[in-house]
């Protein structure tokens, strides 16, 4: 109880400092716009006002809005969809500040960005592919942490199906960890559980069954 006190309480204190720094920099900004000061100096006052603004924004939504909506809701993995909002979240911010700002081309932006996510896509295929897995398997809700299942398919990129029976333990945007009955723990990318055959088990079928990964006659 007094480590969640405290942790509210450090998270209301963070959000108060920024406030009064955007008041500072806005202040700053305005003092310097009517004392006819440097237009450069001007201008780089008014986009670290928007920058800390920005950051001020996301993190308040994502304090007050986010975290609430996420935690008050059965989903199976509420940080990996955190992330995503956030992540989204700065890109856009980034863009419009650059834009807005920076006076950047929005066109200049968008090819720049295109030519870079290409060049991301083309280094990252497998972390990439098991991201839009774990998307996927996200939005099906296909099983969450403390659900047993059967998963057959090419668990280990080996010739021939194989069945594997354990009880899902965490799942990131990366794998997902299942525990076998005996307490042996695999993980397994997302991807390869995006292929396979998943059967929802009771506790009694999955011991009946064995929890061992063993190849399909």
């Amino acid at each position: 109880m007094f480590r969640d006190l405290r942790t509210a309480v450090s998270s209301t204190r963070r959000i108060a400092a920024f406030g009064l720094l955007i008041l500072a920099l806005g202040l700053c900004a305005y003092v310097l716009g009517t004392q006819h000061a440097h237009p450069r100096f001007v201008q780089a006052a008014g986009s670290l006002f928007w920058i800390v603004g920005a950051y001020l924004g996301i993190r308040i939504f994502t304090y007050i809005l986010l975290d609430p909506l996420l935690s008050n809701r059965e989903t199976a993995v509420p940080g990996f969809a955190r992330d995503l909002v956030v992540f989204a979240l700065y890109v856009g911010a980034a863009v419009l500040l650059l834009h807005k700002a920076g006076g950047v081309n929005l066109g200049a932006i968008l090819g720049t960005g295109a030519i870079a996510a290409a060049v991301v896509g083309l280094s990252l295929q497998e972390t990439l592919g098991n991201l839009f897995a774990g998307i996927s398997l996200h939005l099906d809700e296909a099983f969450r942490p403390g659900d047993w299942i059967e998963v057959t398919g090419n668990l280990r990129n080996a010739s021939g199906q194989e069945t594997f029976i354990g009880q899902v333990e965490t799942m990131t945007w990366r794998s997902v960890q299942i525990v076998t009955e005996n307490g042996d723990t695999t993980v397994f990318p997302n991807r390869v559980l995006a292929q396979a055959v998943v059967t929802h088990l009771s506790r009694a079928a999955a011991r009946r069954g064995g929890t061992e990964c063993r190849p399909r006659c």
